[in-house]
């Protein structure tokens, strides 16, 4: 779901191009926003950097550690 977010809704770039790599990122930048992303077996969602505004995290919801992390997420209005 972030691939699809990623490449087809927000059309960004990805490197490499190999869809087999362990690791693949893309950075793009629309208006004042720039995006950031990072995708592959190789990629740990444990850390986020500090100089960032806002945070977008798609996770497979069907994986049950996926779950137990939603289960963690803190809304804020």
């Amino acid at each position: 779901m972030g691939t699809y977010l990623w490449e087809h809704i927000l059309e960004g770039p990805l490197n490499p191009t190999d869809k087999i790599a362990q690791w693949r990122e893309g950075e793009l930048q629309s208006g004042k926003i720039d995006f950031s992303f990072y995708t592959g077996p190789a990629v740990v969602q444990s850390h986020a950097p500090l100089d960032m505004n806002s945070l977008v995290l798609v996770l497979n919801g069907t994986w049950y550690i996926s779950m137990e992390l939603q289960a963690q997420v803190h809304y804020v209005d």
